[in-house]
Order: structure tokens, then C-alpha cells, then sequence
């Protein structure tokens, strides 16, 4: 797959789905890649509620926090990629 973009986020997890919404915000083109077929990580599995600050957490599950997460990222710009491992990234830089 050839595609132009200005960041790769390897791992959808909580971190490669905050940091990809943020800079895809931001302007950046982001592709998010993880080799599982799912985004979110382990957190992105668990059932149980989390706790925490109750103003971000209260009454949420990581499969909840994670879905919120998840739901944010495309329409900030994030092209998603999953059952996809990444074994190489090459930079190629336009003559302009």
C-alpha cells in the first residue's frame, strides 16, 4: 500500500489513538496501523469499570474509553489500518 502522509502512529492502543486524533487535529495526514484486528489495546478489552478520576472515568469500561477514543479518530482526519503488521517504514521525500 502506497499512501502519502505526514505521521505513522504504530499501535492503536489508548496512546496510538490519542496521539493520532491530537496531530490528525492538529492538520497532520495520520495513518494509525496495528497488527490486531481490533483498536483500543488490552485496556480496549476490559469490562470491568475503570477507576480513576471520577470526571473521566466514572461508570466507564475500557471497551467504553476505548470506543470514545476510537469514535474520535476518523472524523479528525486518522486513516485507521488493522490485522496489518508493520515490519518496515521508509520515508520518501518529494523534489520540490
Amino acid at each position: 500500500m502506497v499512501m502519502q502522509t505526514d505521521i505513522v502512529v504504530v499501535g492503536a492502543g489508548p496512546a496510538g489513538l490519542m496521539a493520532s486524533t491530537v496531530a490528525a487535529s492538529a492538520g497532520a495526514g495520520v495513518l494509525l496501523m496495528d497488527e490486531r484486528s481490533w483498536a483500543g489495546g488490552r485496556l480496549g478489552l476490559q469490562t470491568q469499570q475503570l477507576q480513576g478520576p471520577d470526571s473521566m472515568y466514572r461508570g466507564r469500561t475500557g471497551i467504553d474509553f476505548c470506543r470514545g477514543l476510537l469514535d474520535a479518530a476518523p472524523p479528525a482526519g486518522v486513516k485507521l489500518v488493522l490485522d496489518s503488521a508493520v515490519s518496515r517504514i521508509r520515508s520518501v521525500r518529494s523534489k520540490t
